[in-house]
């Protein structure tokens, strides 16, 4: 009987034994947009995490080659391999219109997203690029409104309330001018002129000018050039060039800033919250990062293409009095843009004021 007892007495702690040791074993995968937010903040986490990133272009296009992939290959590198992705380009999980909703709702954990699409639910963020003689580079601007949409009130109103946060924020280049028809050195050149749009703050722009706003997508931009429906395109050079509009071209005005797009990449808040401290900085150093050495990339392209376009075509260096001249036009609509949706209670002048004071820094 003593025997019997001794034997499991010691089988019993082996068996606590095993159960202990078992019991302490981590995970070393798994998306963490599997978790219920309320995740390990300790610096000493080293779980495994797997997130989702989608984006609209391929993977070998511009800002995908310059932003995308160095955001996520300098995030893993920071994070020493704790952090992966799971990449999915050219729209594989849905539309680009859709990623605020496909972030938010947890399809994908993080997106790229053009506010102007959602302007509705994005309103700052989805306009304030848009004002006209602000910038006068990629850079210039990206740093500034990447810095600006970490801060209250755009992050709450546009981001937060929406069930996101902002990692990465860009701006192109400036648009210039670009016709078929030919140049545009003045303000009052623009008159009775049929300017393309790409949204409502736009079309206010070209009007205040004079202007006729064409509405018009894009990728469908070539064949309204072609066919004379648009006369003057205010873009930038490179996305120009990459929808072949460079063969069609023949009057270019360099220097107008004529407002400018934005866009970044968002992260689903429950995600954010369930992030270890460590891989939080990680892809904050990341995105600000990723922000200064892409849209130095996009300046260094855009210079690139006008001076290829010069060998072909008239482009015209603005002068420091004919920048001035537009200068004072712009600075008008955007006082009366901005005292227009006071009225409605919109916030618009403070952030522009907070993106002008980043730009002078």
């Amino acid at each position: 009987m003593k025997k019997i007892l001794k034997n499991s007495f010691w089988f019993i702690c082996i068996m606590m034994l095993l159960a202990a040791c078992s019991g302490g074993t981590d995970s070393t995968s798994g998306s963490s947009s599997e978790g219920s937010g309320e995740g390990d903040k300790s610096n000493d986490s080293k779980e495994k995490i797997v997130l989702k990133l989608a984006t609209h272009e391929a993977p070998e296009a511009f800002f995908s080659s310059t932003v995308t992939v160095p955001f996520m290959e300098r995030v893993e590198e920071l994070t020493e391999g704790q952090v992966e992705f799971e990449f999915y380009p050219s729209q594989q999980l849905g539309n680009v219109s859709d990623y605020l909703d496909l972030t938010s709702q947890g399809v994908t954990d993080i997106a790229f997203f053009i506010p102007s699409y959602t302007s509705d639910r994005m309103p700052y963020s989805g306009s304030i690029a848009s004002f006209p003689g602000l910038i006068s580079s990629s850079n210039h601007g990206s740093k500034a409104f990447h810095e600006l949409i970490q801060q209250d009130p755009i992050l709450e109103e546009d981001y937060l309330k929406n069930g996101v946060r902002p990692l990465v924020g860009y701006v192109t280049n400036p648009y210039d001018l670009f016709s078929t028809k030919g140049l545009v050195t003045a303000p009052e050149d623009l008159k009775g002129q049929q300017v393309r749009s790409s949204g409502a703050f736009m079309s206010a722009l070209i009007e205040h000018f004079g202007g006729t706003p064409v509405t018009i997508a894009t990728p469908e931009l070539y064949e309204g050039m072609e066919k004379g429906i648009v006369d003057q395109v205010a873009q930038y050079s490179t996305t120009l060039d990459s929808f072949g509009l460079g063969e069609l071209i023949e009057y270019g005005t360099q220097g107008v800033s004529f407002g400018a797009g934005s866009c970044g990449f968002i992260i689903n808040e429950n995600v954010w919250q369930s992030l270890p401290e460590n891989v939080q900085q990680a892809m904050l150093q990341a995105g600000k990062e990723v922000a200064d050495s892409g849209s130095k990339a996009d300046d260094e392209q855009n210079e690139k293409i006008l001076a290829e376009w010069s060998k072909n075509m008239e482009i015209k260096a603005l002068t420091d009095s004919e920048k001035n001249a537009w200068k004072e036009m712009f600075d008008e609509f955007n006082s009366s843009y901005v005292e227009e949706q006071k009225a409605s209670g919109s916030k618009i002048g403070e952030v522009l004021a907070q993106y002008e004071e980043l730009l002078a820094q």
